[in-house]
């Protein structure tokens, strides 16, 4: 059998040296052997079912230096994905499960229309009660569809409006965006979580609600509300880690709901590893420590489907043993929630790997993580909602040339999307089986 070969690498914000080889298995059976050796045909389908889409670039840029950050699909037919780009040209483009169809926004037409004076990076999407909304760099922009995702028509730019401070800040990343179909908005950049009864827009008025470590601190009285309970969370909304991440907090539909990681990397804040969760729409976070991580990190991600079942995870190639996925069945407790760890693959060890991206199914039982192990593509899978996985990262290894993915969507149980660096983009009809 013809193991394929990756590379032991030592990775510091992002960047890494190769230093020797080694074998690594896969869980998939005889995975490729001779047959992915052969030249790919027309449609540029593996024979284990892998679609590689060439991305359509605008204007004179190289889709080598590409990461993509973010796909979402209405439908087979109707996908749009997101673009970060080494030199912050950023732009969304549309997709479907045949391939690229064209490019729906540019960053810089956002740019212009936010005022912003510095190239816009795309970072993934949210789906809020008023439809899709795409995150940036750029605190101050909103970039939202109305209408069929792929239609450049349907997207617009607006400014996020005024808060305490000011106007938002152009040059910090967006972490999350939320609303709830009785009108309440909830907006992540740069460790607080901001609130507003209204969509955004130039003159929508955003007020701070939660950032504990912040001078003055949000709420106001926090050290008070501390002092009556210990067990609120003491961290903000936030973490440090390059490239930025596509994933981060999760928020039920009714906001009931809302979940951050605690003692993330680079947080702060003093919180035992774990989660922060809200059940009053994030004005305030209680400390759901999990059990066997001790003194190591938190997780630096938080993914939910529904109101109860979310996964929470951690790996950083230059941390041994911060490898883990973590899932509740029962998150709608808040505090009294429940979480294990999940059963990981043998052959995902406990170092040089990333975990950076992970999605489920409609179904929250079919789910994938996405990331690298030795700066090769990683590809797991999930059939029992998050309990055990499998290593499926053979045949994405046999498309991608040392690249890590970041980013994915699963339309149903079979048809997934994944993305990653040097803009890899990929489609496969039978959940990368």
């Amino acid at each position: 059998m013809n193991v394929p070969l990756k590379r032991i690498w030592i990775a510091i914000l992002g960047l890494s040296l190769s230093v020797g080889c080694v074998p690594v298995e896969d869980d998939t059976t005889n995975n490729s052997n001779n047959a992915n050796n052969n030249t790919n045909n027309a449609n540029n389908t593996s024979p284990q079912g892998w679609q590689t889409f060439e991305l359509e670039v605008p204007g004179d840029r190289f889709a080598s230096g590409m990461r993509v950050t973010g796909v979402w699909c209405d439908a087979a037919n109707s996908c749009v994905y997101s673009v970060d780009t080494n030199d912050g040209h950023g732009y969304l483009g549309s997709a479907s499960s045949e391939g690229v169809t064209g490019v729906v926004l540019d960053g810089a037409t956002v740019a212009t229309a936010s005022g912003a004076n510095f190239n816009i990076r795309f970072l993934g999407f949210n789906k809020t009660s008023a439809g899709l909304v795409a995150r940036v760099d750029s605190a101050a922009s909103y970039v939202s569809a109305a209408g069929a995702i792929t239609a450049p028509e349907s997207w617009s730019t607006s400014t996020f409006g005024v808060n305490g401070d000011g106007d938002f800040r152009f040059g910090n990343k967006q972490w999350m965006i939320a609303s709830a179909a009785d009108g309440k908005w909830r907006y992540i950049y740069n460790g607080v979580l901001w609130g507003a009864d209204s969509a955004p827009g130039p003159e929508t008025l955003w007020t701070g609600l939660w950032s504990p470590d912040r001078n003055p601190s949000f709420p106001a009285d926090y050290l008070t509300r501390k002092g009556a309970d210990p067990t609120l969370c003491g961290g903000a909304p936030q973490m440090n880690i390059l490239p930025s991440v596509t994933q981060f907090a999760a928020i039920s539909a009714d906001m009931g709901t809302f979940i951050y990681p605690a003692n993330a990397i680079n947080q702060g804040g003093g919180d035992p590893s774990g989660v922060c969760v809200s059940t009053n729409a994030g004005v305030t976070f209680n400390q759901v420590p999990f059990d066997g991580l001790g003194d190591e990190l938190g997780p630096k991600a938080v993914y939910c489907v529904g109101g109860d079942k979310c996964w929470a995870y951690n790996a950083l190639p230059n941390d041994v043993d911060s490898v883990f996925i973590y899932y509740t069945t029962n998150a709608s407790a808040g505090a009294n929630m429940t979480w294990t760890r999940a059963t990981l693959p043998v052959s995902v060890p406990n170092e040089d790997v990333q975990f950076n991206h992970i999605f489920f199914a409609p179904d929250a039982t079919n789910g994938w993580m996405v990331g690298s192990i030795r700066n090769n593509a990683m590809l797991l899978n999930t059939t029992d909602g998050g309990q055990t996985w499998t290593n499926l990262s053979g045949g994405v290894m046999a498309k991608t040339d040392t690249v890590r993915l970041h980013s994915g969507f699963a339309l149903d149980a079979n048809k997934i999307w994944i993305g990653g660096e040097k803009g890899t983009f990929l489609y496969h009809a039978n959940g990368g089986k």
